[in-house]
């Protein structure tokens, strides 16, 4: 095995463990902490498909990821942001976007979606 591949899984490993122990103490009721880990899962998640379309391993597979992610678009751009919309606009909001527990799962969510990201192109370039 490729020592810095190891080395890659190793750290990214880490930091994914401690944004899992990191959402256990950021809390303000019991409730709270399945939402922290369910949004590391979730970032972790979209970062691995997103990994999977940015590293195609052949021609045929570059087609036809071009294809499927004009399709996501279009469904992302009329019916998801039409009803996510709300969500965002009040998630933004500086009332309620500069409270800990917001701070903190916007940047959990995306560090654990860069992580996932990463480990995949990490994986399908290396190994």
């Amino acid at each position: 095995m490729n020592v810095k591949l190891a080395i890659s899984g190793i750290v990214i490993l880490s930091v994914y463990a401690l944004l899992a122990w990191l959402s256990t103490r950021v809390k303000k009721e019991p409730s709270d902490v399945a939402i922290n880990l369910g949004l590391v899962i979730l970032g972790g998640a979209i970062g691995w498909v997103v990994g999977i379309f940015l590293t195609p391993y052949s021609a045929g597979q570059k087609a036809e990821f071009a294809e499927y992610a004009s399709v996501i678009a279009l469904f992302a751009s009329g019916y998801l942001v039409g009803k996510v919309d709300a969500a965002i606009s009040h998630m933004l909001k500086p009332e309620n976007l500069f409270t800990p527990i917001v701070g903190f799962r916007l940047v959990i969510t995306f560090s654990s979606f860069l992580l996932g990201m990463l480990v995949t192109v990490v994986i399908r370039y290396y190994a």
